[in-house]
């Protein structure tokens, strides 16, 4: 199989998604009429994200209201970005999505760094198993961001 596609599949399929990815255009889902792979890839991260973070956020409220809260607008702010990409993605989506992400990352490497006011406990924290999912799917989302926002500009 030198680099072509000789199986058939139906939609949705492994196959399929592989070649969206492959594929995806990057075009916004209003021009195109579907979210290729790279949004699909972004809303789960997305979902993953958010979801790991809503137990935080419950604890931290009554503990460190000021991370709850952040922690609230995260999660609301993900479920947004999920909205948007489901609706019209466009560059000013993808390159919010991917520095939302970013400081995300940033904020849990210096939590675990030098710790947060108010927040001691997570202080050298780096082995907790949300707290790497959370990363892991908040890095996907970078790097998708990345992608997309790179493909637009060539295609300007």
């Amino acid at each position: 199989m030198s680099g072509s596609h000789v199986a058939t599949a139906t939609p949705g399929t492994p196959v399929t998604l592989l070649e969206d990815l492959r594929s995806e255009s990057c075009a916004p889902a209003g021009n195109s009429g579907r979210v290729g792979g790279l949004a699909i890839a972004a809303i789960a991260a997305l979902a993953v994200t958010a979801i790991l973070h809503v137990p935080v956020a419950v604890e931290h409220l009554t503990q460190v209201a000021y991370l709850g809260v952040a922690f609230y607008a995260f999660v609301v702010l993900c479920a947004m970005g999920i909205g948007s990409l489901l609706v019209q993605q466009s560059p000013v989506v993808w390159a919010g999505l991917g520095l939302l992400n970013l400081a995300a990352v940033a904020a849990y490497g210096l939590s675990r760094a030098a710790g947060l006011p108010g927040a001691p406990d997570d202080r050298g924290d780096w082995s907790n198993h949300a707290g790497i999912a959370c990363v892991l799917a908040e890095l996907v989302v970078v790097a998708v961001s990345i992608v997309v926002l790179r493909r637009w500009q060539r295609a300007r």
